[in-house]
């Protein structure tokens, strides 16, 4: 009674309770990006019938230095438990760390976790193929076959892929949306950041809004003394974060200009090493198209034509100079061995076999074009443009069967996908299940689908 008495005369009390409220929230939305995963790329397994998800392993690491950032705040709190001043500027920098170490996040993921980022970006650049305004699903109203309904003419895939532009060229203060890329703040992160990772941000700010209104309530002395050593050591732990990010960029800058000059030079296996120094620096850039045929090409100069990015150097240079069907049997080859080959070039040899595919629809030899959708499909899990025209193929040859796996798989792929435009692309999936349908007889089917494409 005494206490209920103390509390309920207190004239702060409701200030008081509205903190602690704060402070639960906080502690339960860090709690709950601890459990979550920070990062999403979607891939379907087509022997399970399921939609999972990938996150990258930086993720567990960051969790876990916040964990320790946690621990050491409380212990060191626990040892200065009778100096309240203490108290409250351990809080407060425990949780300013551990902010900073938060939005650090997307620049280590972009910058260092290559194969992720890499099917992250592919992910993302099959989706705007898809949806741009020159795109499969915009041009398919202006191209459309007065039987099916639906166009024909697939679009390909760009030239390169690449998470974002290298820093070979300026990087100047003016490149602001490159610096952006570079932090980790492009669109191969954005479109799959997850939820755990924004709870993260939301609660440390939060935390750090109730550690200062709690001693704002005590002493405005103190709490101001102790709001300039929060914004200080905050201004100190983002210009270390800031310069050790950039720092990487510069270093693969020098190493990139150095390559450039060697190469015009001709010494190749110069350029060759400050590729790979540049790579060092910035891990993904192994998943950039044009890194890759770089190396290829240092390769086919130092004579060193056995090497995998020799051969898909190869590839590429018979594709551009027209030979196509030495480029498609040499590919061909590659896929058939690509046991040894690493991950962004196992996803460049996707890439260029959704070309040939693509280039196969638009040609009319649907059987190949089948041949190599199929083949991407079964080597990437996250493929929507091979699964968006492998739905557009069975329509050609009246495979319901395919159109209907197709469908699924498209569907279920694009849950994993932010984006608003992405209504168009299922749109047009489930107009292409219901001319299936309605070619096979089965009207009830080709209205439902029909409807969906509506949005009913």
């Amino acid at each position: 009674m005494i206490r209920l008495q103390s509390i309920k005369n207190d004239p702060d009390w409701l200030p008081k309770l509205f903190n602690l409220a704060l402070a639960v929230v906080a502690f339960l939305l860090i709690v709950v990006s601890l459990i979550k995963p920070w990062f999403a790329v979607p891939h379907y397994e087509v022997s399970g019938g399921e939609l999972s998800y990938s996150d990258s392993v930086l993720a567990f690491y960051f969790k876990l230095v916040l964990i320790l950032i946690f621990i050491a705040s409380v212990a060191a709190v626990t040892l200065f438990w009778n100096k309240r001043s203490q108290r409250g500027g351990i809080l407060i920098k425990g949780v300013i760390m551990s902010f900073v170490m938060v939005v650090w996040f997307p620049a280590w993921l972009t910058q260092r976790d290559s194969n992720l980022i890499g099917d992250a970006a592919w992910v993302q650049q099959q989706h705007d193929t898809l949806t741009w305004l020159g795109g499969d699903v915009y041009r398919s109203h202006s191209e459309r076959s007065v039987e099916l309904g639906t166009g024909v003419n697939a679009q390909d895939p760009p030239d390169r892929l690449a998470v974002y532009r290298p820093p070979s060229g300026s990087i100047g203060v003016t490149q602001i949306n490159d610096w952006l890329w570079w932090y980790g703040y492009g669109p191969s992160f954005t479109q799959f950041v997850a939820s755990a990772w924004f709870y993260a941000v939301i609660g440390y700010l939060l935390a750090g809004l109730c550690v200062c209104g709690l001693y704002w309530r005590r002493s405005v002395t103190v709490a101001r003394k102790l709001y300039k050593q929060s914004i200080l050591f905050f201004i100190k732990a983002s210009a270390c974060v800031i310069a050790l990010t950039a720092g990487n960029v510069y270093m693969a800058h020098h190493s990139l200009k150095s390559a450039k000059l060697a190469t015009a030079q001709g010494d190749y296996a110069g350029a060759k090493q400050q590729i790979e120094n540049a790579i060092g620096w910035l891990p993904s850039l192994e998943c950039d198209s044009g890194v890759i045929r770089q190396l290829g090409y240092c390769d086919v100069k130092l004579e060193n034509r056995f090497s995998a990015e020799a051969q898909f150097y190869r590839v590429d240079w018979l594709e551009r100079h027209g030979h196509y069907a030495r480029a498609r049997a040499q590919l061909d080859q590659m896929v058939l061995s690509d046991t040894d080959v690493s991950r962004n070039l196992a996803r460049e040899l996707s890439r260029q076999q959704l070309r040939v595919a693509i280039n196969n629809i638009n040609s009319g030899r649907y059987s190949s074009a089948i041949q190599y959708l199929d083949s991407v499909l079964a080597r990437e899990n996250n493929s929507i443009q091979a699964c968006f025209h492998r739905q557009l193929v069975a329509l050609q040859t009246s495979d319901l069967r395919s159109n209907k796996a197709s469908h699924s798989e498209l569907i279920e792929l694009y849950r994993g996908l932010r984006s608003k435009n992405k209504k168009g692309v299922i749109a047009s999936s489930n107009w292409m299940l219901a001319q299936g349908e309605l070619r096979m007889g089965n009207v009830n089917e080709a209205w439902e689908a029909r409807k969906r494409s509506m949005g009913k």
